[in-house]
């Protein structure tokens, strides 16, 4: 027996049909999750009110660093020539001056942050890859931990979701302990002094009460009554796919469909590894982020839970991934790009990013610590962050040097640039409680941003398919973001009020030159691929 979600448009009728339901999800009108046999499952998939089938093994969760931990001497010199790196988190200096103060980062200076501010008031809901050290001294204010020993199952609705273990012998995450330092440590951290909550992803078997946990003990304390603390929630990981080891059957890339390569139909190429090589000429890098949803958000169990959690109020922030991958908005031209495969009950949408990105999450790049090494006096993203124009702000995330409880290492990867604005939000809200989700992603996108420009790449256009295809295609365009400068910066003393946005949704602009790189016509797709 395994594991599924599934969707229904008459719950009641269905779960009489399944022997074995595991959660109900009350607060989920449209889906449950239960263990299924194959015979089970085939029936279901003939029955009219089933709307989708989502197995528990097709959520294959990825953490988002490209370096996750590497140990290195505190002491040794800058990572590269043109690069900075002290002993500890650049991003408290970077990501408060309005633009890049070379001078004081290519050091070994220890960098720290002059608090106006300090996330006091606000809940922290770090969702982990495994537990962390809870005795740390690193979350302890006089002597007493910030971190909450809380039992999700406690709350309304989450009975069904496991006791977690806090104590010494759970198993515990180098990612883990780098993440939520660079978010709220007392050394390295931004929100050295909100309250901090533990949801290790490794104790928990139901990816949906991830967010479902958050959700409650957020709305727990509005029911409450009084003044509500503001909840952050964050996570450094995503959903992912591969190309490389599936048996593709069809591309559909702007709305039009490819069954050969090189002239041999797919099913024939896959023995001479199809998905490494022609999915690059498709903008697909071999792994990538994916919705797992033929309609993203509205059949798919993750992508509702994450905007159930962000409809409740809750600020979601997520890495982008380090894929090299473009992350399209709805209405973009890159969207819809998809393939199909026989191993999967779900097709890839593999330009819209992360299954958990609900509307109005925050999606972070990483900004890399080079500069000046492709064009004077500007920075740029490091080469394999995710980028694109869902993805919103960049933070400091290469080369990072910390000291967690396993000893020195250094970091990299959008992991961690996901903390910083986690901690980052936290000080907002400190200030402005009330910011919505909506007004905190708006302000992140466009009033945080440095008056520096941020280089997104190389300034030669391309305009060949294949060298769009290519991870490193992405570095050629200076606006493939969407808009230039958006490296986040915050004044320390948060003069700008999101909550004055009030109420809407975000536009999007593409690129004025996006039509010099991507928009390819069929024919010259068919004609590249053909000439490989």
């Amino acid at each position: 027996m395994k594991k599924y979600y599934i969707h229904t448009n008459n719950k009641q009728e269905i779960l009489s049909l399944v022997s074995n339901v595991l959660d109900e999800k009350p607060t989920h009108p449209t889906f449950f999750s239960a263990e299924c046999t194959d015979i089970e499952i085939k029936n279901l998939k003939l029955n009219s009110n089933v709307l989708k089938i989502e197995s528990f093994d097709e959520l294959i969760e990825v953490e988002d660093a490209t370096r996750s931990i590497n140990s290195i001497g505190r002491t040794s010199t800058p990572y590269a020539t043109g690069s900075y790196q002290g002993n500890g988190n650049w991003g408290l200096i970077r990501h408060t001056n309005d633009s890049n103060p070379f001078p004081l980062m290519d050091s070994t200076a220890s960098y720290t942050y002059t608090y106006n501010y300090d996330g006091d008031g606000v809940d922290m809901i770090f969702l982990s890859a495994a537990m962390v050290d809870v005795d740390n001294a690193e979350y302890k204010t006089g002597g007493v931990s910030r971190i909450q020993q809380y039992q999700w199952n406690t709350l309304s609705n989450m009975s069904g979701m496991e006791t977690i273990d806090y104590s010494s012998s759970a198993s515990t995450s180098n990612h883990a302990e780098g993440v939520l330092a660079l978010a709220c440590s007392n050394t390295y951290g931004w929100a050295t002094g909100a309250r901090i909550y533990i949801i290790p992803r490794d104790q928990v078997s139901d990816s949906t009460h991830y967010f479902d946990a958050a959700k409650e003990f957020h709305k727990a304390k509005v029911n409450a009554g009084g003044t509500v603390r503001p909840t952050v929630f964050f996570a450094s990981y995503g959903y992912a796919g591969s190309s490389t080891t599936q048996s593709e059957r069809n591309i559909n890339f702007r709305g039009n469909d490819f069954t050969e390569y090189k002239g041999v139909p797919l099913t024939v190429r896959v023995a001479e590894n199809f998905g490494g090589a022609s999915m690059l000429e498709m903008g697909c890098h071999p792994q990538f982020k994916s919705g797992y949803s033929e309609t993203y958000l509205d059949k798919n169990s993750i992508g509702q839970a994450a905007q159930d959690l962000e409809d409740e109020g809750v600020i979601t922030i997520y890495s982008a991934g380090n894929e090299a991958q473009k992350c399209d908005y709805p209405s973009g031209a890159d969207w819809n790009n998809h393939f199909t495969n026989t191993n999967v009950s779900s097709d890839f949408y593999y330009n819209r990013g992360s299954a958990q990105w609900a509307n109005n999450s925050i999606v972070v790049a990483n900004l890399s610590s080079r500069f000046n090494t492709i064009t004077s006096g500007k920075e740029e993203l490091y080469t394999s962050s995710n980028r694109g124009d869902r993805v919103d702000c960049a933070a400091a995330g290469n080369v990072i040097r910390l000291t967690i409880p396993s000893g020195d290492v250094t970091v990299t990867g959008t992991s961690y640039s996901c903390p910083q604005i986690a901690g980052m939000a936290a000080l907002v809200l400190e200030k402005y409680p009330s910011t919505t989700p909506y007004q905190m992603r708006k302000f992140f996108r466009e009033e945080a941003i440095s008056s520096s420009t941020l280089q997104t790449g190389k300034s030669t256009l391309t305009t060949d398919l294949g060298s769009y295809g290519d991870p490193e295609y992405f570095n050629n365009g200076l606006n493939l973001q969407g808009y230039s400068g958006n490296i986040t910066y915050l004044d320390p003393t948060i003069p700008f009020d999101p909550t004055t946005y009030g109420s809407g949704t975000i536009s999007y602009t593409a690129p004025s030159t996006e039509s010099q790189k991507i928009n390819f016509t069929i024919d010259q797709i068919k004609t590249k691929l053909a000439s490989i």
